[in-house]
């Protein structure tokens, strides 16, 4: 009997059961990172820093935006993010 070329290729490059897959990947990495914020907020006991006066703009509020902003809001400065979306 042949096996349809769909199949053996799906037999030899086919998932692995033992990988992690992407959609796993980039949960343990929102968890871990939404943890590491969470620790970091004020109620957990760091307070922002009073502020400078100095004024900065980070454009783009996807993650690394926003934890540059929270970290540049807790170092005193006056922080706006910029996002081209409307969501």
């Amino acid at each position: 009997m042949a096996i349809s070329l769909f199949a053996r290729l799906h037999r030899r490059f086919g998932p692995r059961e033992d990988a992690v897959s992407r959609r796993d990947l980039l949960k343990a990495t929102l968890l871990a990172s939404s943890g590491l914020l969470l620790s970091r907020m004020p109620a957990f006991g760091d307070s922002p820093a009073r502020s400078n006066g100095i004024k900065v703009a980070v454009i783009g509020a996807g993650f690394s935006g926003l934890a540059c902003a929270y970290e540049l809001m807790m170092a005193g400065y006056d922080v706006r993010v910029l996002e081209a979306r409307d969501r």
